[in-house]
């Protein structure tokens, strides 16, 4: 499921990022990697503030959409 479905505060794992080489090396770059714990912080209407490592990164609604996620076990 796309990490936009994901309730607040729910830890979650990233399970694969969609997107061309340039949107997969960006979100990359910000620490998002397979495999990754992260949980939704808050989301504004546009944009989500999205927690990996005690760091937190807004990241646009749009972009949001391309990270999938599954539930931790």
């Amino acid at each position: 499921m796309p990490i936009t479905l994901a309730n607040i505060g729910e830890k979650v794992i990233i399970d694969r990022i969609m997107g061309n080489d340039q949107i997969k090396k960006h979100l990359n770059n910000l620490g998002f990697v397979v495999g990754k714990l992260v949980s939704v912080f808050s989301f504004d209407g546009t944009n989500y503030i999205i927690s990996i490592n005690d760091s937190r990164y807004a990241i646009h609604k749009d972009l949001a959409r391309r990270i999938f996620v599954k539930e931790q076990r």
